[in-house]
This record gives structure tokens, sequence and C-alpha cells, in this order.
């Protein structure tokens, strides 16, 4: 068993067996298993001044977070919170990379395949306005980072001919940061007195999408940059025992990080049009109040 694995299960199993204690401090921690992928697209010419050019790169993959969040009061309408996330195990998937010149074909030019590895974390930080008992609204800050690893490639198309092309030395990477201001809203529905609805949105207008690559077979070094925007909502529900000071949640996080419009400075003629990163899946959390 992992060893991540074995301590939030000892973790999980202090907290249900401590005594109940009351204060408005609270500290969780949680599993996140996630399916999420990068798709990011570059358009440029090739020929002339018309755009003709594309070249596509898709990173899937499987990931395992472990998630930790801290919320300690400030008054009795407000509080601060700090969540991090920080990925501590995955399973490699096939990423792709396409090419087309749309001049002469519409089909593809070049495409290849290769083996992919993702590590990253994010935080958020947030000033949180309790309206009510059970409704909170919020503001803050996003920072999400992931590093892509390209191995073992293989090409199956060079230039419109089908081949069978190994590319054994691809040792190739590429890194993406999302990061912004975001405000928010969290809602509560009782169902009882230890069940609860809990649901949150979180929405940034005014991200700032960040990329780097490295790609080891051409010594091609370059970055990208643009705006982008963030969103983040989820759903669970939470059991707390009778008499006890801990929550356990079980619900569905979703994630999307698109960008609006960008660049990459090898060239003033290529455009960074597209970059979408979406990361869901269920969660599972422990959560005490101290």
């Amino acid at each position: 068993m992992h060893k991540w694995t074995l301590f939030f299960l000892s973790f999980t199993l202090l907290l249900l067996t401590s005594s109940a204690v009351t204060s408005a401090r609270q500290f969780s921690i949680g599993n996140w298993q996630t399916s999420e992928s990068l798709l990011w697209r570059t358009t440029f010419p090739l020929h002339s001044t018309l755009v003709d050019g594309a070249s596509e790169l898709h990173y899937p993959n499987s990931t395992n977070y472990l998630v930790v969040n801290y919320e300690n009061p400030i008054s009795l309408k407000q509080s601060f919170s700090i969540e991090g996330g920080i990925i501590t195990d995955g399973t490699s998937n096939m990423g792709s990379d396409s090419d087309w010149d749309t001049s002469l074909s519409k089909e593809l030019w070049y495409y290849g395949q290769f083996k992919t590895n993702n590590t990253g974390h994010f935080i958020r930080i947030d000033w949180k306005q309790h309206t009510s008992k059970n409704t909170s609204l919020f503001y803050g800050y996003t920072y999400n980072i992931n590093h892509y690893s390209m191995t073992e490639g293989l090409y199956s198309i060079i230039n419109y001919v089908a081949v069978n092309e190994p590319l054994s030395t691809l040792n190739s990477h590429y890194t993406m940061i999302y990061q912004g201001p975001h405000v928010g809203i969290i809602h509560k529905v009782p169902l009882s007195n230890q069940l609860t609805v809990i649901g949150s949105l979180s929405y940034s207008p005014w991200a700032l999408a960040q990329g780097h690559g490295w790609w080891n077979l051409r010594t091609l070094n370059f970055e990208h940059m643009g705006s982008a925007q963030i969103f983040d909502t989820m759903i669970g529900l939470h059991f707390t025992p009778q008499l006890q000071a801990t929550t356990i949640t079980l619900g569905y996080r979703y994630q999307n990080f698109k960008l609006i419009k960008g660049w990459e400075n090898s060239s003033p003629e290529i455009s960074w049009n597209k970059a979408t990163t979406i990361r869901q899946g269920y969660y599972f959390s422990v959560e005490k109040k101290f």
C-alpha cells in the first residue's frame, strides 16, 4: 500500500477516535482521485503571412492528490483559510503531438505519441465572509502548477506518410502554471443533525497562464504567456458523528483552467490560442475542529 495512503488512514483513525472539542478552527486532510488532461495549441504561418500551420499537444493523466485545508476564524463573521494539494502518485498515460500544414492538406502532417507523467501542486488562499449560518462568500488567490514529462516517443505519421519510427532518446517536458484572484460562494443544506450537503463555486476571470517547454531532440526552449479563466466547483455530503468534532466528507470536484489569449516568445508570428486543463474526480476528507 502506498505510504501516503497509510498516512491518510492513520490520520483518519486518529481523528475519529479523538474526543470532541468546541472551537471554530478547522483542519482537514483528504484524498482526491482525478482524471485530468492538458490540451494546448499554437498556430503560425509556414509559407507566407497566411496562418496555415498548427501544433497541438495533449497530456492525459490519472492522478492522486493529497489535499490539506486549514481555516482560522478572524471574527464571528470572518475567517481565513488556506488549501494545498500535491500529487502523490499517478498513472502514466500516452500523450500526443499533432502537426498540420493546412496549405497542403487538412490531414495530419506529423503525428507522434509519447509516455507522459504528471507532477504538480496547487495552493488556494481565501478570506471568507459568513453572511449566514449556512452561506459564506469568499475571495482569494489560486496558484496551480503541473509538470508533464515526455519520454519513449513514437512517430506514426511523418509528412503525411504512415510510419513506425521510435524516438528512444525523447526526454522533453512542459510546465503549465495558472494563477490569479478569484471570488466564490459556499452554501450548506442541512439534511439532519448529522448529514449536510455542501457545495461551493469559485471563479477567476483575470488569471495568468504561463507555459514553458523544453524539446530535447530539437534543443528548443520556449515560453508561453496569456490571460486565462479558472473555474472550480465541488459538491459533497458531510457526515458528523453525534457528539464528535470530526466531519467526514465524500464528494465530487471539478476544475477547469482555460486560456483566453496568449503568445509564444520564440516568434511574434506564433499565437498560443488554446490551453485547457480539466481536472475532476471524487474526493474523501476528514475534518477536525479544535
